[in-house]
């Protein structure tokens, strides 16, 4: 079972049509559709957002039969750059993001910066702002504590080499 074949199970299980995932996530319902047949693979960013609609773990989305091949050298590697590319892609997005809200931070007076500072903690209260964002800030704290092998299913994956 795919990842598609997991989001829609738990859509399902969740009591939700594909149309009202699909506006929790901001996307078209085709969309939708395309990740639940398989010919579209949702990313990273976007597989953590479905978990959060969906209330679930993003490890969830990941239980299925593809990840038992992962516990093969070339398969796991695949899997592994793929993970690691994202998460580079992820952080790569968001220190860009960083960097324009701290160029425009530093152009306002200090009158400025505090009301800036004031309106940020006031987004930080509108789910439309934050949704999955906890979501993202647990796996980027798990992360931190973990193995690059951690983060393909969220558990710890030992392969062991044949001594025949």
């Amino acid at each position: 079972m795919g990842i598609g074949s997991q989001i829609k199970k738990h859509r399902m299980q969740s009591g939700l049509t594909q149309a009202q995932l699909a506006e929790k996530l901001g996307v078209a319902t085709i969309t939708i559709r395309q990740y639940e047949s398989e010919k579209r693979e949702p990313r990273l960013e976007q597989q953590q957002k479905i978990a959060a609609a969906l209330n679930i773990p993003v490890t969830e989305l990941l239980a299925s039969s593809e990840i038992e091949t992962y516990e093969t050298g070339a398969d796991f590697d695949k899997a592994r750059n793929k993970v690691t590319e994202d998460i580079k892609k992820a952080d790569a997005a968001e220190s860009e993001r960083l960097e324009r809200l701290t160029t425009n931070f530093r152009k306002l007076n200090a009158h400025g910066q505090e009301e800036a500072v004031k309106r940020t903690a006031e987004m930080t209260n509108i789910p439309e702002f934050t949704e999955g964002r906890r979501l993202d800030a647990a796996i980027a704290h798990d992360i931190e504590k973990t193995t690059i092998e951690d983060r393909v299913t969220g558990e710890k994956i030992t392969i062991k080499k044949d001594n025949d």
